[in-house]
């Protein structure tokens, strides 16, 4: 049971609608005409030789020279961050080796000592991790003597 009757109506293109596409359509050619232009014009003063490199400037009054410079410093500077970046990889996977040595010895029950921070404030971390021979804790540093009044008595 086919219909041959459509479902929907056929659109009516009202003359506002048709003026508006036209309208859009031209707006558009323009546009692209303009922006072709503008590159013509800018690939032809590309185009041109630069008499004078050195005195060239940039907008901000840099001379190609100056713009150079920064460049090396930036180039020194990326090779300074890369050369950083290698040191502090080293570093971290020289501590990840000596973490996964404690925690195989703390895993063996081992005893384990640990060297204490140079921070008086330290507080270990309780041992909770439930293997029963657990690490030692860092030795306390020993009371500092506390000061003695000075007794100089005087007679006026």
């Amino acid at each position: 049971m086919t219909t041959t009757k459509p479902t929907r109506k056929p659109p009516t293109h009202r003359t506002g609608q048709r003026i508006l596409a036209a309208s859009m359509a031209s707006a558009a050619c323009v546009g692209i005409v303009g922006l072709v232009g503008v590159r013509v014009a800018q690939s032809s003063t590309q185009a041109e030789p630069d008499d004078d490199y050195a005195a060239s400037t940039s907008a901000d009054g840099y001379t190609r020279a100056d713009l150079d410079a920064y460049a090396a410093q930036l180039n020194d500077q990326a090779q300074q961050l890369d050369k950083y970046q290698r040191q502090l990889k080293k570093t971290a996977k020289a501590l990840n080796a000596e973490v996964a040595a404690y925690n195989e010895a703390l895993a063996a029950g081992e005893t384990v000592y640990v060297q204490a921070p140079a921070d008086t404030n330290w507080v270990p971390a309780s041992n909770s991790g439930g293997g029963g021979g657990g690490g030692q804790s860092a030795p306390q540093p020993a009371p500092q003597p506390q000061p003695q009044p000075n007794s100089n008595s005087h007679s006026s």
